[in-house]
Protein backbone atom coordinates (compact mmCIF):
# COMPACT_ATOMS: atom_id res chain seq x y z
CA UNK A 1 0.00 0.00 0.00
CA UNK A 2 1.18 3.49 -0.84
CA UNK A 3 2.36 4.88 2.48
CA UNK A 4 1.84 8.38 1.11
CA UNK A 5 -1.95 7.99 1.11
CA UNK A 6 -3.50 9.11 4.38
CA UNK A 7 -7.16 9.32 5.34
CA UNK A 8 -8.76 10.96 8.33
CA UNK A 9 -10.61 8.59 10.63
CA UNK A 10 -13.22 11.24 11.37
CA UNK A 11 -15.44 12.97 8.84
CA UNK A 12 -14.92 16.67 8.34
CA UNK A 13 -17.81 19.03 9.07
CA UNK A 14 -18.63 19.23 5.35
CA UNK A 15 -18.53 15.45 4.95
CA UNK A 16 -20.68 14.95 8.03
CA UNK A 17 -23.23 17.41 6.64
CA UNK A 18 -23.35 15.58 3.29
CA UNK A 19 -23.73 12.26 5.10
CA UNK A 20 -26.67 13.47 7.20
CA UNK A 21 -28.41 15.32 4.38
CA UNK A 22 -28.18 12.21 2.23
CA UNK A 23 -31.21 10.78 4.03
CA UNK A 24 -33.23 13.23 1.94
CA UNK A 25 -33.15 11.92 -1.68
CA UNK A 26 -33.40 15.50 -2.97
CA UNK A 27 -30.09 16.34 -1.28
CA UNK A 28 -28.10 13.22 -2.07
CA UNK A 29 -24.35 13.70 -2.63
CA UNK A 30 -23.86 10.72 -4.94
CA UNK A 31 -21.39 11.12 -7.81
CA UNK A 32 -22.02 9.06 -10.95
CA UNK A 33 -19.68 8.85 -13.93
CA UNK A 34 -20.29 6.87 -17.13
CA UNK A 35 -17.39 5.44 -19.13
CA UNK A 36 -18.26 4.17 -22.60
CA UNK A 37 -16.05 1.19 -23.47
CA UNK A 38 -15.51 -0.15 -26.99
CA UNK A 39 -15.90 -3.70 -25.67
CA UNK A 40 -17.00 -5.47 -22.52
CA UNK A 41 -14.09 -5.62 -20.06
CA UNK A 42 -12.67 -8.82 -18.63
CA UNK A 43 -14.89 -8.89 -15.56
CA UNK A 44 -12.59 -11.04 -13.42
CA UNK A 45 -9.70 -8.71 -14.25
CA UNK A 46 -11.82 -5.70 -13.30
CA UNK A 47 -12.66 -7.27 -9.95
CA UNK A 48 -8.98 -7.96 -9.31
CA UNK A 49 -8.12 -4.35 -10.11
CA UNK A 50 -10.84 -3.01 -7.84
CA UNK A 51 -9.81 -5.40 -5.07
CA UNK A 52 -6.32 -3.98 -5.37
CA UNK A 53 -7.72 -0.44 -5.43
CA UNK A 54 -9.62 -1.11 -2.21
CA UNK A 55 -6.32 -1.97 -0.53
CA UNK A 56 -4.37 0.93 -2.05
CA UNK A 57 -7.21 3.30 -1.12
CA UNK A 58 -8.49 2.09 2.28
CA UNK A 59 -11.53 4.39 2.14
CA UNK A 60 -13.05 1.96 -0.36
CA UNK A 61 -13.21 -0.67 2.38
CA UNK A 62 -14.49 1.61 5.11
CA UNK A 63 -18.07 2.21 6.13
CA UNK A 64 -19.49 5.09 8.15
CA UNK A 65 -19.97 4.70 11.90
CA UNK A 66 -22.35 7.29 13.34
CA UNK A 67 -22.70 8.26 16.99
CA UNK A 68 -26.02 8.33 18.88
CA UNK A 69 -27.74 11.70 18.71
CA UNK A 70 -24.88 12.94 16.51
CA UNK A 71 -22.83 13.90 19.55
CA UNK A 72 -19.67 13.52 17.47
CA UNK A 73 -18.80 13.56 13.76
CA UNK A 74 -19.21 10.19 12.02
CA UNK A 75 -16.15 7.95 11.89
CA UNK A 76 -14.72 5.78 9.13
CA UNK A 77 -14.19 2.15 10.18
CA UNK A 78 -13.07 -0.89 8.22
CA UNK A 79 -15.98 -3.03 7.05
CA UNK A 80 -15.31 -6.57 8.36
CA UNK A 81 -17.83 -7.96 5.85
CA UNK A 82 -16.37 -6.27 2.78
CA UNK A 83 -17.30 -8.23 -0.36
CA UNK A 84 -15.99 -7.12 -3.75
CA UNK A 85 -18.90 -8.93 -5.46
CA UNK A 86 -21.33 -6.48 -3.85
CA UNK A 87 -19.43 -3.44 -5.11
CA UNK A 88 -18.47 -4.63 -8.61
CA UNK A 89 -21.40 -5.93 -10.66
CA UNK A 90 -22.38 -6.51 -14.25
CA UNK A 91 -25.62 -6.73 -16.16
CA UNK A 92 -26.37 -7.32 -19.84
CA UNK A 93 -29.05 -5.63 -21.89
CA UNK A 94 -31.40 -7.88 -23.86
CA UNK A 95 -30.77 -8.33 -27.58
CA UNK A 96 -31.15 -5.04 -29.41
CA UNK A 97 -30.43 -2.94 -26.31
CA UNK A 98 -29.45 0.59 -27.26
CA UNK A 99 -27.38 3.30 -25.61
CA UNK A 100 -30.69 4.93 -24.59
CA UNK A 101 -31.56 1.71 -22.75
CA UNK A 102 -28.15 1.73 -21.07
CA UNK A 103 -28.61 5.35 -19.95
CA UNK A 104 -32.07 4.59 -18.58
CA UNK A 105 -30.61 1.69 -16.60
CA UNK A 106 -27.75 3.89 -15.38
CA UNK A 107 -30.36 6.39 -14.15
CA UNK A 108 -31.99 3.70 -12.00
CA UNK A 109 -28.58 2.69 -10.64
CA UNK A 110 -27.72 6.31 -9.85
CA UNK A 111 -31.00 6.93 -8.02
CA UNK A 112 -30.81 3.73 -5.96
CA UNK A 113 -29.63 4.82 -2.48
CA UNK A 114 -26.48 3.34 -0.97
CA UNK A 115 -26.64 0.70 1.73
CA UNK A 116 -25.45 2.88 4.62
CA UNK A 117 -23.99 -0.16 6.43
CA UNK A 118 -21.44 -0.76 3.63
CA UNK A 119 -18.69 1.23 1.89
CA UNK A 120 -20.28 3.94 -0.22
CA UNK A 121 -19.32 2.97 -3.77
CA UNK A 122 -20.48 0.66 -6.53
CA UNK A 123 -19.29 -0.10 -10.06
CA UNK A 124 -21.68 -1.69 -12.57
CA UNK A 125 -20.76 -2.88 -16.07
CA UNK A 126 -23.65 -2.71 -18.55
CA UNK A 127 -22.86 -5.10 -21.40
CA UNK A 128 -24.44 -5.89 -24.79
CA UNK A 129 -25.02 -2.26 -25.74
CA UNK A 130 -25.62 -1.83 -29.48
CA UNK A 131 -22.72 -0.11 -31.19
CA UNK A 132 -24.69 2.60 -32.95
CA UNK A 133 -22.99 5.19 -35.18
CA UNK A 134 -22.55 8.52 -33.45
CA UNK A 135 -23.83 11.80 -34.83
CA UNK A 136 -21.88 12.72 -37.97
CA UNK A 137 -20.52 9.17 -38.28
CA UNK A 138 -21.37 6.97 -41.24
CA UNK A 139 -23.40 3.81 -40.50
CA UNK A 140 -20.49 1.68 -41.71
CA UNK A 141 -18.03 3.25 -39.24
CA UNK A 142 -19.14 0.95 -36.42
CA UNK A 143 -18.10 -2.69 -36.63
CA UNK A 144 -21.36 -4.01 -35.21
CA UNK A 145 -19.79 -5.53 -32.11
CA UNK A 146 -21.62 -4.57 -28.90
CA UNK A 147 -19.96 -2.10 -26.57
CA UNK A 148 -20.28 -1.61 -22.81
CA UNK A 149 -20.86 1.15 -20.27
CA UNK A 150 -19.16 1.29 -16.87
CA UNK A 151 -21.27 3.09 -14.26
CA UNK A 152 -18.97 4.40 -11.52
CA UNK A 153 -21.03 5.43 -8.49
CA UNK A 154 -19.45 6.93 -5.37
CA UNK A 155 -20.61 9.02 -2.47
CA UNK A 156 -19.09 12.50 -2.36
CA UNK A 157 -17.64 11.82 1.10
CA UNK A 158 -15.30 9.25 -0.47
CA UNK A 159 -13.79 11.43 -3.17
CA UNK A 160 -14.13 14.78 -4.88
CA UNK A 161 -13.37 15.39 -8.54
CA UNK A 162 -9.60 15.19 -8.09
CA UNK A 163 -9.91 12.09 -5.91
CA UNK A 164 -12.08 10.42 -8.53
CA UNK A 165 -9.39 10.99 -11.15
CA UNK A 166 -6.79 9.43 -8.85
CA UNK A 167 -9.11 6.49 -8.26
CA UNK A 168 -9.58 5.98 -12.00
CA UNK A 169 -5.82 5.42 -12.35
CA UNK A 170 -6.30 2.25 -10.28
CA UNK A 171 -8.53 0.57 -12.86
CA UNK A 172 -7.93 2.34 -16.20
CA UNK A 173 -4.80 1.65 -18.26
CA UNK A 174 -3.25 3.88 -20.89
CA UNK A 175 -2.70 0.91 -23.24
CA UNK A 176 -4.97 -1.94 -24.25
CA UNK A 177 -4.20 -5.24 -22.48
CA UNK A 178 -1.54 -3.61 -20.32
CA UNK A 179 0.07 -5.91 -17.73
CA UNK A 180 -1.67 -5.97 -14.37
CA UNK A 181 0.12 -4.32 -11.45
CA UNK A 182 1.40 -6.47 -8.63
CA UNK A 183 -1.28 -7.44 -6.10
CA UNK A 184 -1.30 -5.87 -2.65
CA UNK A 185 -1.48 -7.66 0.67
CA UNK A 186 -4.90 -7.07 2.32
CA UNK A 187 -3.30 -7.61 5.74
CA UNK A 188 -1.76 -4.16 5.42
CA UNK A 189 -5.26 -2.85 6.14
CA UNK A 190 -5.24 -4.22 9.69
CA UNK A 191 -3.89 -0.93 10.98
CA UNK A 192 -7.00 0.77 9.62
CA UNK A 193 -9.46 -1.64 11.27
CA UNK A 194 -9.76 0.51 14.39
CA UNK A 195 -8.18 3.84 13.42
CA UNK A 196 -9.29 5.53 16.62
CA UNK A 197 -9.43 3.84 20.02
CA UNK A 198 -12.49 4.27 22.24
CA UNK A 199 -10.55 6.44 24.69
CA UNK A 200 -9.54 8.72 21.82
CA UNK A 201 -13.17 9.09 20.80
CA UNK A 202 -14.09 10.27 24.30
CA UNK A 203 -11.16 12.65 24.29
CA UNK A 204 -12.45 14.07 21.03
CA UNK A 205 -15.91 14.46 22.53
CA UNK A 206 -14.63 16.25 25.61
CA UNK A 207 -12.29 18.43 23.58
CA UNK A 208 -14.69 19.26 20.76
CA UNK A 209 -18.33 18.37 20.09
CA UNK A 210 -19.39 18.31 23.77
CA UNK A 211 -18.36 21.96 23.98
CA UNK A 212 -21.31 22.75 21.74
CA UNK A 213 -24.00 22.31 24.44
CA UNK A 214 -22.00 24.54 26.78
CA UNK A 215 -21.71 27.17 24.08
CA UNK A 216 -25.45 26.94 23.50
CA UNK A 217 -26.04 27.39 27.24
CA UNK A 218 -23.95 30.58 27.17
CA UNK A 219 -25.92 31.80 24.14
CA UNK A 220 -29.21 31.17 25.97
CA UNK A 221 -27.91 33.03 29.01
CA UNK A 222 -26.95 35.99 26.83
CA UNK A 223 -30.34 35.87 25.15
CA UNK A 224 -32.11 36.07 28.53
CA UNK A 225 -29.96 38.90 29.87
CA UNK A 226 -29.72 40.79 26.56
CA UNK A 227 -32.42 39.73 24.06
CA UNK A 228 -31.31 42.29 21.48
CA UNK A 229 -27.93 40.65 20.93
CA UNK A 230 -29.52 37.26 20.39
CA UNK A 231 -31.97 38.59 17.82
CA UNK A 232 -29.11 40.28 15.97
CA UNK A 233 -27.30 36.93 15.72
CA UNK A 234 -30.48 35.21 14.57
CA UNK A 235 -31.04 37.87 11.96
CA UNK A 236 -27.50 37.43 10.64
CA UNK A 237 -27.99 33.67 10.29
CA UNK A 238 -31.32 34.18 8.51
CA UNK A 239 -29.74 36.68 6.13
CA UNK A 240 -26.96 34.22 5.27
CA UNK A 241 -29.50 31.44 4.65
CA UNK A 242 -31.56 33.70 2.37
CA UNK A 243 -28.39 34.70 0.51
CA UNK A 244 -27.46 31.06 -0.06
CA UNK A 245 -30.90 30.30 -1.46
CA UNK A 246 -30.74 33.33 -3.72
CA UNK A 247 -27.37 32.29 -5.11
CA UNK A 248 -28.18 28.59 -5.56
CA UNK A 249 -31.24 28.26 -7.84
CA UNK A 250 -29.91 24.99 -9.22
CA UNK A 251 -29.87 23.50 -5.72
CA UNK A 252 -33.26 24.85 -4.61
CA UNK A 253 -34.97 23.67 -7.82
CA UNK A 254 -33.42 20.22 -7.66
CA UNK A 255 -35.84 17.33 -8.29
CA UNK A 256 -35.60 13.56 -8.06
CA UNK A 257 -35.45 12.91 -11.85
CA UNK A 258 -31.81 13.40 -12.85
Amino acid sequence: MDQGIRFDARMSDAEGLMWRLDKDPHLTSTIVNLSVLDRAPDFDRLKRRMTRASIAIPRLRQRVQSFPANIAPPMWVLDPDFDIDYHVRRIALPAGGTMRDALDLATLIANDPFDRTRPLWQFTVIENVANEPRRGQSPTASDGHPIAVLVEKLHHTIADGEGSVQLSLEFFDFARDAPEPDPLDPHTLDAHANPVADIDVWKELLAGPLKFPMAMARQLKDLVTNPTSGMQSFGAVTEIADLDRARSPLWTERTLPR
